[in-house]
């Protein structure tokens, strides 16, 4: 694809602008198929450069199992990644997903955003 052939000649902002941008096309199949594994990929290089919605994103994906394997554990550690950002939605939705989740669950998300957050550099 155009992006993937030009990502070595990006500033490293630019890039993840037009990441971004990319993973928009892949989720909605605007003007391509859509594609949620790529939609899932490109999400993941902005979450980890540090952009909340791409954070928040994932999550969801990872919440409707879309390009990944559903996961409530996933979806609440990029969410808790996400709020500890400032995304309000997603301390909206920590709320909510931890009411279905047994202490296990949450205590495996919780290592799970630990994992993150190294990954991360936080």
């Amino acid at each position: 694809m155009f992006f993937d052939r030009f990502w070595g000649l990006l500033s490293n902002d630019l890039a993840i602008d037009l990441g971004t941008a990319n993973t928009l096309v892949y989720a909605k199949g605007k003007g391509i198929p859509q594609n949620y594994e790529e939609s899932v990929r490109w999400y993941h290089l902005a979450a980890i450069q540090g952009y909340v919605n791409a954070q928040f994103s994932l999550g969801s994906m990872y919440l409707q199992g879309q390009g990944v394997l559903q996961s409530n554990e996933d979806a609440y550690a990029w969410w808790m990644v996400a709020a500890g950002n400032g995304h309000k939605i997603a301390q909206q939705k920590l709320i909510v997903i931890k009411a279905e989740m047994t202490p296990n669950q949450i205590e495996k998300a919780h290592h799970l955003a630990q994992e993150i957050l190294v990954m991360i550099g936080d």
